[in-house]
């Protein structure tokens, strides 16, 4: 207690500050406690800079004390969320957080983890809400509707490890409300690990694993460690043939893979019949999305698995429709307009066509693209990397 009243008394930089607490050996409860009640009853800092250097002394202090309920104590409480609104290092913000717990540190830690980088720091952050048991706090932001939250709070969760990890990643990936952006992540997590792998294969023995993830899931399934995963993957999801029926190799040996963009532009406007129905600067039919700032917007993997899975991402605003007619005819398209008594839809072609509400039977969302999921078979692995190099110089001009 008189080595932390004695501290006070120099003007310290706050990092020989903390040098100096971390070095300290309080012997017992008894001592800690009573060195920080020391700090917390001092008087009254003189300025703003020796208030700052007082706030991470207490804070030092605490962290040598993890067996106090600091949320009981208002005083700890407002010294730690003085200390956290102050610092802008995460890992700094990661370590009091983890250690010295309060009543909105699930809230604090759920910013930490969807802040800057995906990286350790948002990750750790997962896993400490994770480890006390709030897994339930994590639902609402990977099932969040809006694209970016829900795909950002995916990608770090499934980066994690610990108790509960694969069941809520399953629950989450099984959920109805989740958007496909964040179901493919989960799945790769899940993919990740043995337990993780098998919640995948059982769900697709079922029948309830969702169709946008079934390419992402099959490609990892094939190379897993374990041989029995390896062969149910290879029954419940063959690998997609190419041009001469060979077999696509795994996603993660096409990602290693660079093509000629050029080539990719030649394919993209003939065999590949991607300008069939996407536009690039003007050129192209308008039947999907315009594709002229992709590169922009998806990584080399989003590409890959947009080409090879056409449902695993279907884009806002370009779900398939499909309307069955008095008649029997039934109309696939993209919803173009609907009102209280038409629907127009327009069909792979681009052909817009209207239909009387009187004369549909039924109208229903459907789960696969329409873009065909069977394009591979059109191109060779070469032709598939050069139309992905090709997409990644579509920018948005600086």
């Amino acid at each position: 207690a008189e080595v932390a009243k004695s501290l006070m008394d120099y003007s310290l930089a706050d990092k020989d500050v903390a040098r100096l607490l971390r070095s300290l050996d309080f012997h017992t409860k008894a001592d800690r406690t009573q060195a920080l009640t020391t700090l917390l009853t001092a008087a009254p800092a003189k300025n703003d800079a020796e208030a700052v250097r007082r706030d991470q002394l207490m804070i030092e202090a605490m962290l040598k004390l993890p067996e106090q309920k600091l949320a009981d104590r208002a005083d700890m409480v407002e010294v730690i969320q003085r200390v956290l609104g102050r610092t802008k290092d995460r890992a700094e913000q990661l370590r009091i957080l983890k250690q010295l717990g309060t009543k909105d540190s699930v809230a604090r830690l759920i910013e930490l983890g969807m802040s800057g980088e995906v990286d350790s720091t948002s990750v750790a952050a997962f896993e400490a809400i994770l480890a006390a048991d709030k897994g339930d706090d994590l639902k609402p932001i990977v099932l969040a509707q809006k694209v970016e939250t829900a795909s950002r709070a995916a990608e770090v969760l499934a980066l994690c490890n610990g108790r509960g990890t694969v069941k809520l990643m399953s629950e989450l990936l099984h959920d109805a409300k989740a958007l496909p952006e964040a179901r493919l992540p989960l799945a790769k997590g899940l993919a990740r690990t043995d337990p993780g792998s098998q919640a995948l294969i059982d769900s697709a023995r079922s029948g309830k694993l969702p169709s946008e993830v079934r390419f992402v899931a099959g490609s990892a399934l094939r190379s897993s460690r374990k041989e029995e995963i390896r062969k149910a993957a290879m029954d419940l999801f063959p690998s997609p043939k190419s041009l001469g029926k060979e077999p696509v190799p795994p996603l993660a040996e096409l990602l290693t893979k660079t093509g000629d963009a050029g080539s990719g532009e030649k394919v993209f406007k003939t065999t590949g019949t991607c300008a069939n129905c996407h536009q690039v600067r003007g050129q192209g039919k308008v039947v999907g999305p315009d594709l002229t700032e992709i590169g922009s917007k998806l990584t080399r993997e989003a590409m890959l698995v947009s080409v090879l899975d056409p449902s695993a991402g279907i884009s806002h605003n370009f779900e398939s429709y499909s309307a069955l007619l008095e008649s029997g005819q039934v109309v696939v398209g993209l919803m173009v307009s609907q009102t209280d008594d038409k629907v127009t839809l327009k069909d792979a072609q681009g052909i817009e066509r209207s239909l009387l509400k009187s004369e549909i039977e039924q109208l229903k969302k459907q789960e696969k693209s329409l873009m065909p999921d069977n394009l591979i078979e059109a191109l060779s692995t070469k032709d598939l990397i050069d139309i992905v190099e090709y997409m990644l110089t579509l920018k948005k001009a600086s």
